[in-house]
């Protein structure tokens, strides 16, 4: 098992928020195992359940021998309730954040490291992330990777070097350094939560860390594959997904502007009928650029039911 330490002798927190996923969360913490056997100084990892009742206790101390594991409990349902609780529990330098469903690549932890002492001004750092479909796989699905690069979590530009607000790493594997994360905590209102799929706190926190004149670089050789599960690999969590996405970044519509001033916008719903018109043609002809209008449909969609309350 790696070797662990106390204070200013841990180098790292990694850490983990999970719910009921527990053969996935089992499949994350295995390759972590093959990662920690390549970095000799000390770290920690701490996995975070919110309120989990599946057999996420169960795996966790499963690897209680061959990981630095440590199990902190946040009953306080949301996404950013559970990541603030690995802030204030972590011990490290820096944390290092991945998710419940990836496998991370054996020199993922020896590259962040790396970076650490090569970039000591930085305070943020954002690794590779590329999506590793699971059977069965849908061939369509696949092939829409580029337009769908923001829902399969994809940072994969090694032109990229520094960090910029429209250039951050996605949820599932950036690091930040402990000092400034614990001045910019995570936004209960953002991240997933029960009855919303709301995400965004990452993305707030960075850019807030940015602005406040940190700089953070690219650590291409830290790669995480994303797992994308069969049941995803389909139009319905495509579309569930642009929707409650534009839900809470609505689509900037002249139409809006009409809401305002009181006037019903009938186009509006043109607008909708004609993007779902657009989308089964594409799909019915064999054009691939479907999936492309399902997911303008899908935003607009998002953002009729944002403006509901003033379409009332």
């Amino acid at each position: 098992m790696t070797s662990t330490g106390t204070g200013e002798n841990l180098r790292a927190s990694i850490i983990i928020c999970t719910l009921n996923r527990a053969r996935s969360l089992a499949r994350t913490l295995e390759s972590i195992v093959e990662a920690g056997c390549a970095v000799a100084r000390p770290w920690e990892l701490l996995v975070v359940d919110n309120g989990s009742i599946d057999a996420t206790p169960d795996i966790i101390r499963s690897f209680a021998d061959r990981l630095p594991i440590r199990s902190v409990l946040q009953p306080v349902a949301g996404l950013s309730n559970a990541r603030n609780a690995g802030v204030a529990a972590a011990a490290g330098q820096y944390i290092i954040w991945t998710d419940d469903d990836v496998l991370v690549d054996r020199n993922w932890l020896a590259a962040y490291f790396a970076a650490f002492d090569r970039f000591p001004d930085c305070a943020i750092f954002g690794g590779r992330a590329v999506p590793q479909y699971e059977a069965p796989q849908q061939r369509w699905f696949i092939a829409a990777e580029p337009v769908l690069k923001s829902l399969l979590a994809i940072r994969d530009t090694p032109e990229w070097s520094t960090l910029a607000p429209d250039r951050l790493p996605f949820g599932l594997n950036y690091a930040v350094r402990a000092a400034e994360q614990r001045q910019f905590l995570y936004d209960p209102e953002l991240g997933v939560a029960p009855g919303r799929r709301r995400g965004g706190e990452e993305t707030a926190v960075l850019r807030a860390l940015l602005k406040s004149g940190a700089t953070g670089r690219w650590v291409w050789e830290a790669k995480v594959n994303h797992l994308i599960p069969a049941a995803r690999q389909s139009v319905k969590y495509i579309f569930e997904y642009y929707a409650a996405l534009a839900e809470d970044n609505p689509l900037p519509l002249p139409e809006a502007a009409k809401l305002e001033q009181g006037a019903y916008p009938f186009t509006l719903h043109a607008r909708l009928a004609y993007w779902w018109l657009r989308t089964w043609s594409l799909r019915l002809i064999g054009n691939r650029r479907w999936v492309g209008s399902l997911a303008q449909y899908a935003r607009l969609t998002g953002t009729i039911r944002h403006l509901r309350p003033k379409l009332q």
